[in-house]
């Protein structure tokens, strides 16, 4: 039964597949979030974050046919970037602030460069 229910889903292509799970969470993300965290967009972001983060792995894993191990490294990377990102940003900045996003964006830049230059270092050896 899952094989069947995994070949049907990736006859939708990876672009396009990803694309709706992404816009979907976001969106419900934010409309579900906004009651609960009412004017801290950080909050929200940081729990989209989290939930495209599954999303883009769970596509890694079906799609890319990337083996666990690879999605753990990712997820071994990217966890500790972000979780000191989010901090770095309800530490330095309040909510009012324009700059709170900043930690967050810098952080998601950071963790991508680190997990394409650990992949590169792993490749060589």
């Amino acid at each position: 039964m899952m094989v069947k229910i995994l070949t049907r889903w990736r006859k939708i292509p990876y672009l396009h597949s990803i694309l709706i799970w992404t816009l979907a969470v976001l969106l419900l993300g934010d409309w579900l979030g906004g009651p609960y965290f009412q004017t801290d967009f950080r909050l929200r972001y940081s729990f989209m974050c989290i939930a495209v983060s599954a999303i883009s792995f769970t596509h890694e894993l079906i799609y890319k046919r990337k083996t666990l191990r690879d999605v753990q490294l990712s997820l071994a990377i990217f966890t500790p970037v972000i979780g000191l990102s989010v901090w770095l940003s309800f530490a330095l900045f309040d909510a009012a602030s324009s700059l709170n996003f900043l930690p967050l964006i810098v952080g998601m830049f950071i963790a991508f460069g680190g997990e394409l230059y650990i992949r590169r270092k792993l490749r060589r050896t």
